[in-house]
């Protein structure tokens, strides 16, 4: 079979997590200090069921606050905490001998469940060409990864409580943010040297226009193919593939130092908050907002 925890829990009968590592990677000064405050959260919500210290999204212009972690839908791999009981319960015996991240990912296998992610990525990937990197995408995203240097912090990370990340708990801020926020009407708005930044008590909010059919399947974390997810990721400068990072419709990131809740349309918290004259920004206006940019650069 694939690489998998089995054998670091056969040689440490008494640990009850371990952590997963690809040759590829460069680790931060405070990685296992990451890890160890996360590892509670894992056995405080049974709908955890991994933490990564990567982060798809973490490029040096988006990652900001290195005290920040996120839940999401998307399994993030690329150094990760396993759970001993998780892996001897379910996974043991159907481990693939390829691709367990893909696996990993599937539905049977996620059952609804979430992975943890910080804001600021204490790993990078360093491996230009591999089984799934190549010299393009490598350039793109995964070079521009922003490390974690705790020694630069201005002021020192304090990663959130593990309660903080309990569904519940988790939820109740989200609403709360978006609650609070401020509706952007055009992304053009974020590029404006006049904004002054938001915090995450009052945060940005973008309503991008749906690409799900419905409340429920944007929940379970299904990105329809026909979302108008490139112009948006062109603007910001994220990942093409929508679910890296999701969590039931919603991005989360820093953009220009501004707190920004990226919100599908079709998700909950829309369905909860959005103004009716609010009306969702199409990903036409999106890839004009970038024509914007460019034209005055």
């Amino acid at each position: 079979r694939g690489p998998s925890p089995a054998g670091t829990f056969e040689r440490h009968p008494n640990a009850r997590f371990a952590i997963i590592l690809e040759e590829d990677l460069v680790v931060a000064e405070d990685a296992l200090e990451y890890f160890a405050g996360m590892a509670p959260v894992m056995d405080l919500d049974p709908s955890v069921y991994c933490v990564s210290a990567y982060n798809d999204n973490g490029l040096a212009h988006l990652a900001h606050d290195p005290s920040m972690v996120y839940r999401t839908e998307w399994f993030v791999g690329l150094g990760w905490l396993a759970s001993r009981a998780l892996f001897e319960n379910e996974w043991k015996p159907e481990w693939p001998q390829t691709h367990w991240d893909h696996w990993l990912r599937q539905d049977a296998v996620r059952k609804g469940r979430e992975c943890l992610y910080p804001e600021v990525a204490r790993d990078v990937h360093i491996g230009e060409v591999g089984a799934n990197m190549d010299a393009l995408h490598f350039k793109r995203y995964d070079g521009r990864i922003k490390l974690h240097l705790p020694l630069e912090d201005v002021t020192p990370a304090h990663l959130p409580p593990p309660e903080a990340l309990e569904a519940g708990a988790y939820e109740a801020t989200l609403e709360k943010m978006v609650a609070s926020g401020r509706v952007v009407h055009d992304p053009a708005e974020l590029d404006s040297s006049s904004s002054s930044p938001e915090s995450c008590d009052a945060p940005a909010v973008l309503y991008y226009q749906a690409g799900l059919a419905s409340a429920e399947g944007n929940a379970a974390g299904r990105i329809d193919a026909a979302s108008p997810w490139k112009p948006i990721s062109n603007f910001f400068g994220l990942w093409h593939e929508p679910r890296r990072g999701i969590h039931r419709g919603m991005h989360r990131l820093h953009y220009k130092k501004r707190c920004v809740l990226l919100i599908d349309a079709a998700s909950g918290y829309a369905l909860r908050h959005r103004p009716p004259d609010v009306v969702p920004i199409t990903g036409q206006r999106f890839g004009a907002a970038v024509w914007e940019r460019i034209s005055k650069a």
